[in-house]
């Protein structure tokens, strides 16, 4: 499994000439593990809604495909990422994700994880 993962991270390395590198950062905390997880999914944030708090254990890669995404933190200030735009989310950090704005935002994560950790942790009301 793990070349694998190894093979797909490479690929992802090598970008067709028409392609554009969104994200490039070096994850502080990797995940572990002899068998990781690659996890692929789409979410959709309607106009004036906002998430529940929640951590992750494992760093979430996000791209805003459509609209603009409020990232609020319980200890900080927030940030905002707008279309065409994609960021690495931290770990065990409360956060949480709004939509300001008019239009729907539409968002592709990628996250790599061992097999049995969740993707995200809910995190209590204060």
């Amino acid at each position: 499994m793990k070349r694998y993962v190894l093979a797909f991270a490479w690929s992802c390395l090598i970008l067709p000439a028409s392609a554009q590198q969104i994200v490039r950062e070096l994850m502080p905390t990797p995940p572990k593990g002899d068998k990781l997880e690659v996890r692929l999914a789409t979410a959709t944030i309607q106009p004036g809604a906002v998430g529940q708090w929640h951590t992750y254990p494992n760093h979430p890669v996000v791209y805003v495909a459509e609209g603009t995404l409020t990232v609020e933190f319980r200890d900080g200030e927030p940030k905002v990422y707008k279309a065409g735009e994609g960021f690495v989310e931290p770990i065990n950090t409360v956060l949480r994700g709004a939509n300001k704005g008019q239009t729907p935002v539409k968002l592709v994560i990628f996250q790599l994880s061992p097999p049995d950790a969740p993707s995200a942790v809910h995190a209590p009301q204060q």
